[in-house]
């Protein structure tokens, strides 16, 4: 099977992705204060334990998905700097025997 690829658009994909995790991890924190501040002002309700576990749960679901985005980003940028890395290698041993070729 062969994979042609533009290493360079795959490694600025994987950064977008890495930086799009770090805004979403930086703000998804404020997607929940509402709710807490809810529970926290009426703790003696009984919904208020269960608006905080619900707000917890969703927002470690969240953080799983950014940081799952957040790796996938990581690595398309490895793997872009692997291939860009494996293409150098082949064409200067493509240059060695040619010029080994034209030496004899």
């Amino acid at each position: 099977m062969v994979l042609d690829i533009e290493p360079t658009s795959v490694a600025r994909a994987g950064t977008d992705l890495q930086s799009l995790g770090a805004e979403a991890k930086a703000k998804v924190g404020s997607l929940f204060a509402s709710g807490e501040a809810a529970a926290n002002g009426h703790a003696g309700w009984q919904s208020s334990a269960q608006l905080l576990a619900c707000g917890q749960a969703w927002r470690a679901q969240l953080e799983q998905m950014i940081d799952y985005i957040t790796n996938v980003g990581l690595n398309l940028t490895s793997s872009a700097v692997q291939i860009t890395a494996e293409d150098v290698e082949a064409a200067d041993r493509i240059d060695d025997v040619l010029h080994g070729l034209a030496g004899r």
